[in-house]
């Protein structure tokens, strides 16, 4: 198991290929970061919400009596 992670940008490729070099022999564990874009969907695309009632919500009366 790796004691460090180094995650390296796309567009830093000298610093990742100097990265390997330096710690080619010890335990850290260099990644090239395969992340594209933002993940997050922005506030825009929202779905409406599909449930009638709020789950936590219940009558429980019957059952109490």
């Amino acid at each position: 198991m790796a004691d460090l992670i180094f995650i390296v940008s796309r567009t830093e490729q000298k610093q990742y290929m100097h990265l390997t070099h330096v710690y080619s022999n010890a335990t850290e564990y260099i990644v090239l970061d395969r992340r594209t874009g933002e993940r997050r969907r922005s506030q825009g695309l929202l779905l409406p919400e599909r449930r009638h009632m709020e789950r936590r919500r219940r009558d429980i009366g019957r059952d109490l009596q």
